[in-house]
């Protein structure tokens, strides 16, 4: 058998980290302290904002509590009112039934349809 030739690679030198620029060290603090200056200035604008949305809130429930009770007290009146116009009337409607009615509830001697006691006229 023939001796079969070995074939050989080219390697091509890779840059090790070594040789690559290094950061510097401040570079990152600087990196880090931006990242959380941002949402810190966002953070205290949004509390800020929230705050007065919720002021804004409480008085504007306050000023609608006030009117809710205001008109609460108006209803009420406006039934106590109607409770005792309906109280009056009924009171004067029962006074003109009694008064309608009083006469037939008074025996008079003169009435020719009633009969007296005496002269009632036996059960058979």
């Amino acid at each position: 058998m023939a001796a079969a030739r070995k074939k050989t690679i080219a390697v091509k030198a890779v840059p090790s980290a070594v040789e690559a620029p290094a950061p510097s060290a401040s570079a990152p603090v600087s990196e880090a302290a931006k990242a959380f200056a941002a949402p810190a200035a966002s953070l205290t604008e949004l509390q800020s904002n929230l705050r007065s949305v919720v002021d804004r809130s409480l008085a504007d429930s306050g000023e609608a509590y006030a009117r809710a009770i205001a008109a609460a007290d108006e209803a009420a009146g406006v039934v106590e009112s109607s409770l005792a116009a309906a109280k009056a009337g009924v009171v004067a409607i029962n006074a003109k039934t009694l008064e309608a009615y009083a006469p037939m509830s008074r025996p008079t001697s003169t009435s020719p349809n009633r009969r007296s006691p005496s002269r009632a006229s036996p059960i058979t």
